[in-house]
């Protein structure tokens, strides 16, 4: 009986005929934000700039010395353990003190 009176009030070809204009608009918003993004990664993704970005890391890690490219096929593919202790550096660093290794590493930069 409440389903029949259900049935009577709602109009299933307006409903339809909405979720049929949502479908649509959905779509093209779908299509919009698709230009949208290809417009922003056009206007804000140079092949010019990742090039230079390339030679700027590159001369910068040169300074430093770091030889990335050909060390990484270099790299060990299996799992090394560790032999010593993990004890050992924590009484380092307690018994150093917390400014021993800030020292260490201002000599460091001061040979530099």
């Amino acid at each position: 009986k409440v389903m029949g009176q259900m049935n009577r009030k709602m109009n299933l070809p307006q409903i339809s005929k909405i979720m049929m204009e949502f479908e649509k608009q959905n779509d093209t918003m779908g299509m919009k934000e698709e230009m949208m993004a290809d417009a922003m990664d056009d206007a804000f993704a140079d092949d010019d700039d990742e090039d230079e970005e390339e030679s700027i890391l590159g001369a910068v890690l040169a300074e430093l010395g770091v030889e990335v490219g050909n060390k990484i096929a270099d790299t060990p593919s299996s799992v090394v353990a560790a032999t010593a202790p993990a004890a050992e550096p924590q009484v380092a660093a307690t018994a150093g003190g917390a400014n021993a290794g800030a020292d260490d590493l201002d000599a460091e930069l001061q040979k530099r």
